[in-house]
């Protein structure tokens, strides 16, 4: 008699697996606003127990958040100044878009992010 019940995975697919999620919850921020605290949250939970390739990636995630957030408090405090919050806003949607769309596509071909405590795009 087999068995219906597929082979478990191997902890590094099961790592990588979980960081791309964390990744699509930050994908997901700009149009949803929640899911920015559940990817910090998965970010945190697992960023102590995993290997060297998926904690880059889980510190660039927790670096997007906190530039984003910061970015996001700077735009809306100066919204009120001729539209500049709104471009502030703008442009921090855009920077924590491509952070979030390059890292995942370093996670796909499975090497880490070079420098993932920098404000500037990941290599």
């Amino acid at each position: 008699m087999s068995s219906s019940f597929p082979p478990p995975a191997a902890a590094g697919e099961t790592d990588r697996v979980y960081t791309f999620v964390t990744y699509l919850m930050m994908g997901l921020t700009p149009f949803t606003g929640v899911t920015w605290f559940v990817a910090v949250i998965m970010a945190l939970m697992r960023r102590g127990t995993t290997d060297a390739v998926h904690r880059s990636h889980l510190d660039l995630i927790l670096g997007t958040a906190l530039w984003g957030f910061l970015g996001a408090v700077v735009g809306w405090a100066t919204i009120w100044v001729l539209g500049l919050g709104v471009l502030i806003l703008l442009a921090v949607v855009i920077w924590a878009l491509l952070r979030v769309v390059m890292g995942a596509l370093l996670l796909n071909e499975r090497r880490p992010v070079g420098n993932p405590s920098t404000f500037m795009l990941p290599a």
